[in-house]
């Protein structure tokens, strides 16, 4: 193949997604088919906050000697094609000017790694993936995206090898998939995973697979003694009840999940609409479940986590994998799980609550060792004195005048109501989020003597503000703005 200029690539990848083992794969491959190449990367400040970015030419040795000089790094509009091992960094390469509707073939993934700013929000804080997907294929020659970490956990393989295969299968490498292959085997790691989940890839490209078959859903089934109470109720408030039943019992017993079907059969009975019991079904248990050390013991030793761990990283069945987990519990924390007296009067004491502030530290515990694991099973099985300590007296409390709200607003301003019911994405974690997040609620409840500062929109305003704002001061802002008018 002649070219007058080089052909260009860059590839975004997220740290652990393997963007140097296919730089190298590459590289590789371009040598066996005759090619100069060459690569540079700058790597990113962090896991989420950049991606490595690699930077590969390459360009057919005439067999006259010379050798081309080549650029180090990519320049806007100079591109030939952009790879992108997840959707957001996708973005990023077309808001760099590395993506242009003339020249380059983008070729992503449509998988999210999702940012720490979305993880931080209350509620759901993840970007639409949707309107992203329709910009990418407006800002690039070609588009070509597919489910690239999907498909990589299906060949049990990591997702540098369905890049590879992604990118030859699109037809923009001058190489043959021999070479390509060859160069996976010469690299000497996974051999037979990476050729197979290369090939994967290829012909999900070329067959134009883009997402998975999606499952259905799975709904837990409900027992007997709860099954008839459910039928009054409309067939999507019965599959989040069904849910919700399951997370009660899951967290504290059956007469846990019997209290959660009280509460939503309270707000059931002054709403007519079914709009608010809807909303209610989904956040209440959100709530109820709340996070204290007891939880924490309860998701680290959950069905399943192991192994989910150990398929995460690739673990042969003989290898021995190791998880250590990382605490860091306050003296609210500790006094939390005392009983309800002894918790009030340890808080209540400033000197006392002082001197144990000595006490919090670091603390690094392996639960696959049997002390680790005895440690954490040991704080699990406080799980039965729970009703009796202070942090479920306190939730409670601060739940039943949340719902005592939403009761009160459902009879007569059902809109009003469903934003009350949404405010449990205030309360959510532990420490001082979940204490910043009663704060929170007690002044939006506060907004019913205000008489007519008391709606839906000015809730919703305040909700959004905690959300897109957790940490800062957009919440105090809105709640100014509304009281000011």
């Amino acid at each position: 193949m002649s070219r007058e200029r080089p052909l260009t690539l860059t590839i975004a990848a997220l740290g652990g997604q393997g963007g140097g083992v296919l730089t190298e794969w590459l590289v590789s491959a371009a040598r066996i088919c005759g090619y100069h190449a060459q690569a540079t990367s700058v790597p990113g400040v962090a896991q989420r906050t950049g991606a490595t970015i690699y930077y590969l030419e390459f360009f057919p040795d005439r067999g006259d000697g010379r050798v081309p000089v080549m650029a180090l790094m990519p320049a806007a509009g100079d591109v030939d094609v952009v790879l992108a091992a997840e959707l957001i960094e996708a973005g990023r390469m077309v808001e760099r000017g590395f993506v242009t509707a003339d020249r380059t073939t983008l070729i992503a993934s449509t998988h999210r790694a999702y940012t720490i700013d979305e993880k931080a929000r209350p509620g759901d804080g993840r970007l639409d993936s949707g309107p992203l997907l329709s910009d990418l294929g407006r800002a690039a020659r070609r588009f070509v995206s597919l489910d690239m970490a999907a498909l990589a956990a299906r060949e049990r393989a990591v997702v540098s090898p369905v890049l590879f295969g992604a990118l030859y299968g699109s037809g923009v490498l001058p190489f043959t998939a021999d070479a390509c292959r060859d160069a996976i085997r010469a690299y000497g790691l996974a051999v037979e995973v990476n050729l197979r989940a290369f090939d994967a890839a290829i012909e999900a490209v070329r067959d134009g697979v883009t997402e998975p078959a999606a499952e259905p859903p799975t709904v837990p089934a409900v027992p007997r003694r709860w099954a008839q109470r459910l039928e009054r109720f409309a067939p999507p408030v019965q599959t989040l009840m069904a849910h919700g039943i399951d997370r009660c019992r899951g967290y504290q017993d059956d007469a846990y999940a019997d209290t959660y079907l009280e509460r939503l059969e309270s707000v059931a009975a002054v709403d007519p609409t079914g709009r608010v019991v809807e909303v209610m079904a989904r956040t209440m248990p959100l709530w109820m479940c709340f996070e204290d050390p007891i939880r924490v013991a309860q998701l680290k030793l959950a069905p399943g986590r192991i192994a989910e761990i150990r398929r995460h990283a690739l673990a042969k069945p003989t290898d021995l994998v190791h998880v250590r987990e990382f605490l860091r519990p306050r003296v609210e924390e500790i006094a939390g799980l005392l009983p309800n007296a002894w918790g009030r009067f340890v808080l209540r004491h400033s000197r006392l609550r002082q001197w144990l502030r000595r006490f919090e530290r670091d603390v690094t515990l392996t639960s696959t060792t049997v002390i680790g694991y005895l440690l954490l099973r040991g704080l699990m099985a406080l799980r039965r004195f729970r009703r009796g300590s202070l942090r479920y007296a306190e939730e409670t409390r601060w739940l039943c005048q949340w719902l005592a709200a939403v009761v009160s607003a459902a009879s007569d301003d059902s809109a009003l109501a469903a934003e009350l019911a949404e405010c449990q994405s205030l309360v959510r974690g532990y420490g001082e989020t979940v204490e910043r997040g009663h704060m929170r609620l007690q002044k939006v409840l506060a907004l019913a003597s205000r008489g007519a500062l008391y709606t839906a929109e000015n809730v919703r305003r305040l909700r959004m503000a905690a959300e897109q704002d957790p940490d800062g001061d957009g919440f105090e802002l809105a709640m100014r703005t509304i009281t000011a008018n």
